[in-house]
């Protein structure tokens, strides 16, 4: 297998050439599945090992940011097909090289030799069908798998254990994912957790490659249990390879096919309302269970210290958090972020509780809101979740620098009056304690992306950025139009739940 990218580095130290191959991939029609030339998927993978990091970095980040995620995000059939096509094609490359053997061993054992068969398998368990009563009665352990984003996992997954919880009462529940599993889901009654995480941030084979020791946690939780005695529950997960990969038999598997285009009447619906579609059609029933979350402990403490803002007259609590797991594309930029704090404590008696992240944001972007506020003659102080019991504010019209685990950012946002972010984790969590937002959806590829991850909580409000935010004026203007919303939510006067800032 030859590695052409030490050649083209040379010629292209900027590593443009692995864009112009996405770019020669995609092209402008993508959608004409049948003229996809994979060949160009194959060179990427190439690079994607190569002992080059900066080139293995960029050709990996391409495959998954710059194709995999663009046909996801699409919500479509098309993106579905094409997605599938991709991935596959990925697995086929890799079950040839030496790192991908054991991927490749377990593939056969379950019969799949070639990608077609993986597509074919794909097709089947995307078709919903009903769990009669019999199935159901017989079960003794169920599995269900994280979305691996915590954001996600609130929209979508909190729904899928709720339910089951209420539909399975006496069945024991696995859920497996990463660690904030654990702080979501903690108070749910017989429901375990098995840590595995996926690496996002890591190269072409920890990414493909990590499903055989996924494999192995499955099999160990099945030992002594027959086949209608465990059923798993897929959210379209990377775990799997968004549903590509198996884990067990198709008809132990029910797949939740996310990004497939929904009937008509459900169209314009979000995530959460179309995974309780589907777990209507597979129990049979007619519920509608919204995002929720069970904290480790309950929020008495950050009711406590809200509640103690309000005596030193403070009259609107704002929680904000700037976070955009990691993808860049969601962010607008630092002048607006920073304008933006410094208008919200412009509102007279608003408390500002700026959530600095977990491990996003860097110290001297924390300071540079920190320095700004003061710079305004108002007090600011830094507080950790761990200093928060029994803390005693000193003034409530100010700004408050948060430092906590996912939890506590959920407790925090419950306790205050309103949520500002952008489209990310804050705004599941928000939506999750029914506490109204102001989301910014900066970077969304379409309008279903925006329709299908806004939350859907009485007195929220959307903000799609269709346009620039370049400019000055366009900076201020974005501001202004964040500020009105909050005004709107804290008058409890909303006029609509969706601002469309469109600004060339």
């Amino acid at each position: 297998m030859t590695n052409s990218s030490p050649m083209y580095q040379r010629r292209d130290p900027s590593l443009s050439f692995v864009r112009d191959t996405v770019h020669a991939f995609m092209g402008e029609g993508w959608r004409d599945v049948g003229q996809l030339d994979f060949t160009y998927v194959d060179r990427l993978c190439e690079w994607a090992v190569s002992a080059d990091s900066q080139v293995a970095k960029a050709a990996t980040a391409a495959i998954f940011g710059g194709i995999i995620e663009q046909f996801c995000d699409d919500f479509s059939d098309e993106g579905v097909t094409a997605g599938n096509l991709v991935l596959s094609r990925i697995l086929q490359w890799l079950r040839v090289t030496p790192q991908g053997a054991e991927l490749d061993c377990r593939l056969n054992d379950f019969g799949f030799a070639d990608g077609d068969a993986l597509l074919q398998r794909y097709l089947r368990v995307s078709q919903p069908r009903q769990l009669g009563p019999d199935r159901l009665d017989t079960l003794r352990k169920v599995f269900v798998l994280s979305r691996v984003t915590a954001g996600a996992d609130i929209a979508i997954t909190s729904v899928i254990v709720h339910r089951l919880r209420k539909r399975l009462p006496h069945t024991e529940l696995v859920l497996i994912g990463p660690g904030h599993l654990v702080e979501l889901f903690a108070s749910v009654a017989d429901c375990r957790y098995r840590d595995f995480v996926y690496k996002n941030d890591g190269g072409l084979f920890v990414k493909m490659t990590s499903w055989p020791r996924l494999l192995e946690v499955v099999a160990e939780e099945c030992e002594g249990l027959s086949a209608h005695e465990v059923l798993l529950f897929d959210p379209d997960t990377r775990l799997s390879q968004l549903g590509l990969l198996p884990l067990l038999p198709g008809d132990n598997t029910c797949y939740f096919p996310s990004r497939f285009h929904p009937k008509q009447e459900f169209a314009g619906c979000n995530l959460s309302v179309l995974t309780n579609e589907w777990l209507n059609l597979l129990l049979d029933e007619k519920e509608r269970w919204q995002p929720s979350i069970v904290f480790p402990s309950n929020g008495e403490d950050y009711h406590s210290f809200v509640q103690s803002l309000y005596g030193l007259g403070c009259r609107l609590v704002v929680t904000v958090n700037f976070g955009v797991g990691n993808d860049p594309r969601k962010r607008v930029h630092d002048e607006f972020e920073t304008g933006l704090v410094s208008k919200l404590l412009g509102i007279p008696g608003t408390v500002v509780i700026l959530d600095t992240g977990r491990g996003e944001q860097k110290e001297q972007w924390v300071t540079s809101h920190f320095d700004s506020v003061l710079g305004l003659g108002l007090p600011a102080v830094r507080l950790a979740e761990t200093e928060l019991q029994g803390y005693c504010p000193a003034f409530g019209h100010g700004l408050i620098v948060f430092t906590g685990v996912l939890g506590s950012l959920g407790k925090m946002i419950d306790a205050g009056d309103c949520f500002v972010g952008y489209d990310s984790c804050g705004q599941h969590l928000a939506a999750a304690t029914r506490t109204p937002a102001v989301i910014i959806f900066s970077g969304a590829p379409s309008q279903r992306f925006i329709q299908r991850w806004s939350p859907d909580v009485p007195g929220s409000i959307t903000i799609p950025i269709r346009g620039s935010v370049s400019t000055n004026e366009a900076t201020e203007l974005l501001i202004q139009t964040v500020i009105r919303a909050v005004a709107e939510i804290r008058d409890g006067r909303l006029q609509k739940e969706n601002y469309d800032f469109d600004k060339e």
